[in-house]
């Protein structure tokens, strides 16, 4: 990282220095992803959190709880920018929020009531996050994928509220407006698409087994009926699909959709369900073609449709 010990005394210095602050350093890196994101056009924004630990006998200043009574650190929020695509070609970070719990998680009696209003509580810094994210979203499309941590409602509230797109993997079975729950208005749609997903070994952090999710090992299912088209494609890329291979009415559902991504990629209906790959060929030639169309079509052109 360092040529000699003259430029590690700088760089213990930059970092020891109260003036510099993190949002500071990361800034330029944020800029260039968002410029990177604009000239893709489209592309995917996962988001997930990370705990930094530091060890020592004695507490810190600013560090708070992670998992047990003796670690101590903070927890980092982060919005990765990426393509579509099996190559996940990383295009960089482009969002960051940092909190420090003070209180230990599940020791605090309150209602879910009282949690709702509390100001403070966890949950906010998923808003807090897409709202950076989509406060830079000028000149791009971009889906939002967050884990099971990222089923709150106010969040999914936050996001269709502002028109952002998202696929936010369920935690709660929640209950529908229009009656019944999710889980059991979920077992009876017939999926119509199956992938199996390896998934490695979790590393071991310190929490006691009764205390870990148990999630089932059996092929996730994806029922694409409850999907719309606009739920999975942007409206320029519906148009270009609809232009380029000459339908006779735009994609409406999830499935047209998929199949007329997959076309892009090579597949011919004959052949059945297309596979991922040609998905991902499609997929890949539809955002290049939706790069040039907003190249062609700058924000701001007055004969912009």
């Amino acid at each position: 990282m360092v040529a000699d010990d003259s430029e590690l005394e700088g760089v213990y210095r930059f970092l020891g220095n109260e003036e510099v602050q993190a949002d500071q350093i990361l800034e330029p890196h944020v800029v260039a992803t968002v410029q990177r994101a604009r000239e893709a056009g489209f592309c995917l924004v996962v988001h997930d959190t990370t705990d930094f630990r530091f060890g020592g006998e004695h507490r810190r200043e600013g560090l708070g709880h992670i998992n047990s009574h003796k670690q101590q650190g903070f927890f980092g929020r982060f919005a990765l920018a990426l393509l579509p695509g099996e190559a996940r070609v990383p295009l960089g970070v482009c969002g960051l929020v940092r909190h420090s719990r003070q209180i230990r998680k599940g020791t605090r009696r309150k209602s879910w009531w009282e949690m709702s209003k509390d100001p403070t509580r966890e949950s906010l810094r998923w808003t807090q996050l897409v709202a950076q994210v989509e406060a830079r979203r000028k000149g791009f499309e971009c889906i939002h994928l967050m884990d099971r941590e990222g089923d709150v409602y106010d969040l999914i509230a936050q996001m269709r509220r502002i028109g952002a797109r998202f696929v936010v993997r369920g935690a709660h079975d929640r209950a529908l407006s229009t009656g019944g729950r999710l889980h059991q208005q979920l077992r009876r749609l017939r999926p119509r698409a199956h992938r199996n997903i390896n998934i490695a070994l979790r590393a071991d952090d310190g929490r006691s087994e009764s205390s870990k999710q148990k999630h089932p090992t059996e092929p996730i299912e994806t029922p694409e009926e409850l999907l719309a088209a606009s739920i999975v494609l942007s409206g320029i890329q519906v148009q270009l699909l609809t232009t380029q291979l000459a339908l006779a009415e735009p994609p409406c559902t999830a499935e047209q959709a998929a199949y007329a991504v997959a076309k892009l990629g090579g597949h011919l209906r004959r052949n059945g369900p297309p596979g991922w790959q040609t998905l991902g060929r499609g997929f890949e030639r539809l955002s290049w073609m939706q790069a040039g169309w907003l190249a062609a079509n700058p924000p701001g052109r007055s004969d912009q449709s």
